[in-house]
């Protein structure tokens, strides 16, 4: 049940650090109109790279905190 406001308070957090952002800071955002197999495909990528980051996290020595947002919906 806590999950939807952890998102949130994230996601406030990256907005924040909108007007102070450094060189290693990345933010996107595309609305988009695709297919709905294409909107599938997309989504498929983009588990994978999560999936692929969460193994070179686990693996990398901590030096710096890091935060990432991907939010992928249809509206």
């Amino acid at each position: 049940p806590h999950i939807p406001r952890h998102h949130q308070n994230w996601r406030l957090q990256a907005f924040t650090h909108y007007d102070r952002m450094k060189n290693e800071s990345l933010s996107y955002t595309a609305p988009v109109t695709l297919s709905k197999a294409d909107a599938l495909a997309i989504k498929e990528k983009l588990i994978k790279f999560i999936s692929e980051s969460v193994n070179t996290i686990q693996d990398s020595p901590s030096e710096s905190a890091y935060c990432l947002c991907i939010d992928w919906f249809e509206f």
